[in-house]
């Protein structure tokens, strides 16, 4: 199970041609017993948002999963960014790599998944 995207998909991310904020939707399971550690990964990574534009647009918890795959989510937030390039700057900065070892601690599985806003479906 993936806690890091691989080179393929960030190419592809980059390649496409939206150039808009992104939002970037985690859906998130946890190792047993160390959603702390990743809960100081989050605490770290929030003094950082100012530098970067991004903002939290919703966090919460998975109460039941009522269609889907296998995989079984505890935890689902949003995070916008003004831009895929302060999508990368974020997630190559020293700082974020700091943290990493509270999220790698902390997390068993995720997905991230980029989303641009609509005004309809």
């Amino acid at each position: 199970m993936a806690i890091f995207p691989n080179s393929e998909a960030i190419q592809e991310f980059l390649q496409n041609d939206y150039s808009g904020p992104v939002d970037m939707v985690n859906l998130l399971r946890f190792k047993p017993e160390k959603r702390s550690e990743y809960q100081k990964y989050i605490k770290g990574a929030v003094k950082l948002m100012g530098e970067f534009g991004m903002e939290i647009l919703y966090q919460g918890d998975v109460i039941s999963i009522l269609m889907g795959g296998d995989e079984v989510f505890q935890a689902v937030a949003i995070m916008r960014y003004p831009s895929k390039k302060k999508f990368l700057e974020f997630s190559s900065s020293p700082r974020r790599k700091e943290l990493e070892q509270f999220r790698t601690n902390g997390l068993e599985s995720q997905w991230l998944i980029a989303t641009k806003e609509v005004d309809s479906i």
